[in-house]
């Protein structure tokens, strides 16, 4: 469940309920056992729209990866999140 849960991470998805849809920006897991998604949708007419969470057992794939799922493993010495993290290529047109 762990790793089919962060393998959503950078695909595009879709609520099942409300249609919601953009890419799995984040997989949360807590204490009470719950599984959630942060869906990220595309911007609108140039503005950045906000995203939600989402239970996982309501998200689908929705069309192709969109960046890879992050490398999680922290090796000695190497710095993660922020400008170690590769960036996705720009949709064409943007």
């Amino acid at each position: 469940m762990i790793r089919e849960s962060i393998g959503l991470l950078g695909s595009r998805v879709k609520d099942c309920v409300t249609g919601f849809s953009g890419m799995a920006a984040s997989v949360t897991f807590d204490a009470y056992g719950c599984v959630q998604v942060w869906i990220t949708p595309p911007a609108h007419e140039g503005k950045l729209v906000e995203g939600t969470w989402f239970d996982i057992k309501r998200v689908q794939l929705d069309g192709e990866r969109i960046m890879p799922v992050p490398d999680f493993e922290i090796r000695r010495g190497e710095e993660r999140g922020g400008n170690s993290l590769s960036s996705p290529e720009r949709a064409p047109g943007r």
